[in-house]
């Protein structure tokens, strides 16, 4: 982003230039009484200003606080089908009972939609 720079010299105007030290002309010298002011339009409605996110952050917040308590639940019940199925294992069982958790597994997952 390249920005305009005005120069003052012992606080006298000088100069308004860009970064590369380009002269810029920008606004208009109006004699004001026994001063001269420099007026130079108000872009501020025309340039995007830069949005305050702070309301759809919260709104997010809410949200994830909303299903807080499903996912806790979810990884405590896949915590504990996955303890078993490694016990299952070591075990030695019967295919059968290793479908069986899995198919609990995906219930759990399909509950809380993430399938």
């Amino acid at each position: 982003m390249n920005n305009i720079n005005i120069f003052f010299y012992d606080g006298d105007f000088v100069e308004i230039e860009d970064d590369d030290g380009n002269s810029i002309r920008i606004g208009e010298w109006v004699k004001a009484g026994k001063y001269w002011k420099l007026k130079i339009p108000d872009l501020r409605d025309t340039v995007e200003q830069p949005k305050n996110h702070k309301d759809e952050l919260e709104h997010c917040r809410q949200e994830f606080k909303s299903i807080q308590a499903q996912l806790y639940e979810a990884h405590i019940a896949l915590g504990v089908i996955a303890e078993e199925y490694d016990t299952v294992l070591r075990e030695g069982a019967a295919p059968d009972k290793v479908l069986d958790i899995i198919a609990t597994a995906r219930a759990v997952l399909n509950k809380e939609g993430l399938k």
